[in-house]
């Protein structure tokens, strides 16, 4: 198995993407924070001006209050809970960015 040779270019790319990585969480983490802390935030007024196909359901779910409530909890969780998958660099999961089957895998299919 041949080794990939990191040159600066590679190391600027993996610092971008990083850190891009991490402001994609940040916002999304943001933005479940504040929803959660805006006293009365729902998505109604969003649900409806919707226009397009799904103009009708999201109508329904924005009309009908035990419905609207359980959107806008998952709504604020999944913000949250979304931006921790952002924040976890892949390489504290996979060492050396490399997915241990498929590296075995591979191994086998080379022998």
């Amino acid at each position: 198995m041949e080794e990939i040779k990191t040159t600066p270019i590679n190391r600027n790319v993996k610092w971008v993407l990083v850190l891009l990585r991490i402001a994609i969480g940040w916002h999304f983490l943001f933005e479940g924070l504040s929803k959660l802390f805006t006293p009365g935030w729902t998505s109604a007024d969003y649900l409806e001006t919707s226009r397009w196909i799904f103009a009708p359901v999201f109508h329904w779910v924005a009309e009908t209050p035990s419905i609207l409530m359980t959107v806008d909890v998952i709504n604020i969780w999944a913000l949250i809970l979304i931006s921790s998958g952002f924040d976890v660099p892949s390489y504290w999961v996979f060492p050396g960015n490399r997915n241990p089957g498929y590296c075995r895998e591979k191994e086998m299919m080379d022998a």
